[in-house]
């Protein structure tokens, strides 16, 4: 787990940027400048000023060096954190390697959701089609989208979250599938699923 998620090197790197008919999404950070930690490739940690673009494919994330406003790329970033005020709570991103598709992985910025020994519960916001089906229409435009993703501790694997995963990453299966039917859990929210793992973990 450690070996995945701890070790940062500051670069000035160019992202690349998702085109878009609303581009005043890209301008967006939040939070605005706030302090945080960032942990660099080299396996220094860097307390700084720093603001982040969720409306970036991988993430933007930009930090005051001096000067100096410095981009980090997720080749050298590996995770950084810092207090949301607003949501009055600590908000973690980490550098993993997702799938995009069977043939495709990109490395990007998730946030940290929740986690218990086994597995790990990670969020990708960005800005993309609402529905697989727009690719063909002529007028489409991304709006902002959640998605999210199971992180398996054993084995390193990254999947979209679904019923089907959830279910194969359970410990105490006949138990907790017996937990599922009693409480009508259909898996429609992300609560649904923090739920599970929660009965799942415990003793």
């Amino acid at each position: 787990m450690a070996a995945l998620f701890f070790s940062f090197v500051l670069s000035s790197s160019f992202l690349n940027l998702p085109s878009t008919s609303n581009p005043k999404h890209l301008l967006q950070y939040f939070p605005d400048w706030t302090q945080g930690v960032v942990v660099l490739e080299t396996g220094d940690t860097v307390a700084c000023t720093l603001r982040y673009n969720q409306m970036v494919s991988e993430g933007l994330l930009q930090v005051i060096d001096g000067q100096n406003i410095l981009t980090l790329s997720v080749k050298d970033v590996k995770g950084f954190f810092f207090y949301d005020a607003t949501r009055k709570r600590h908000r973690q991103f980490y550098t993993l390697m997702v799938p995009l598709n069977t043939n495709v992985r990109r490395e990007m910025f998730l946030e940290y959701i929740y986690s218990n020994e086994r597995v790990s519960i990670l969020n990708h916001k960005t800005m993309d089609l609402a529905h697989s089906y727009m690719e063909v229409n002529p007028f489409k435009q991304l709006v902002p989208v959640n998605k999210q993703y199971l992180l398996n501790f054993e084995t390193g694997d990254l999947t979209p979250l679904s019923q089907k995963s959830a279910l194969s990453l359970l410990q105490s299966k006949p138990r907790s599938l017996r937990y599922i039917r009693e409480n009508d859990i259909r898996f429609k929210k992300l609560s649904d699923y923090i739920r599970v793992f929660e009965y799942d973990s415990s003793r």
